[in-house]
């Protein structure tokens, strides 16, 4: 509970107007100034609740799904990794996060309002029978350094015939460098002879 009994002894300050007072004094003025006459706008109030909207995941790896953290005041999210568990959500999602959704399902996806694309390529969610007016967007630019390294190991599984490794035993210690030859005979006159040469 709240007091201004250390106010009181610690400053010396002395309210003037009690909790009972200001109310008090507050509802006059706000009759006096004719406040309680005047028309007030509820509908916000009366509006229907915002509701969350709903997404559908669809990838057909079921794992994809656990990876998905959702706040639980936000979207209400649904799984589905084949075309027959995708069938009753999308005819409730308003917002579609796939990887090549079945386009026979669409049919059921009257809510579809945006299809999130998981990749970068659209053409197969470009279908006549994905729904009009629903906005269509990917995800181009984030995969960029998976692809570099990709290549880069690819290139090394082929060109270090990586193959063949599996199959083998663990290499051998690389043995140990000799001292490089030189392809000139080595002899005490050849190496006089080089060392004066003008």
């Amino acid at each position: 509970m709240y007091t201004t009994t250390k106010i009181r002894a610690e400053l010396g300050i002395r309210p003037r107007y009690s909790l009972a007072a200001g109310l008090a004094q507050t509802y006059e003025w706000y009759v006096r100034e004719g406040l309680d006459r005047r028309d007030v706008d509820f509908s916000a109030e009366d509006a229907p609740p915002v509701t969350r909207p709903t997404v559908l995941v669809y990838h057909a790896d079921p794992r994809y799904a656990e990876l998905m953290r959702v706040p639980k005041r936000g979207a209400l999210v649904r799984t589905a990794a084949t075309p027959r568990e995708a069938a009753e959500p999308i005819s409730e999602a308003e917002i579609l996060y796939a990887w090549k959704f079945p386009p026979q399902l669409y049919a059921k996806a009257g809510r579809l309002k945006w299809l999130q694309v998981m990749g970068a390529g659209v053409d197969w969610a470009l279908v006549p029978e994905l729904p009009p007016g629903v906005q269509v967007t990917r995800a181009p630019g984030i995969f960029g350094p998976w692809m570099a390294e990709y290549v880069i190991g690819w290139c090394s599984w082929v060109t270090q015939r990586m193959r063949v490794l599996p199959g083998r035993a663990a290499p051998a210690p690389l043995a140990r460098p000799r001292a490089a030859r030189s392809p000139v005979r080595q002899d005490p006159d050849h190496r006089r002879a080089r060392r004066h040469r003008p």
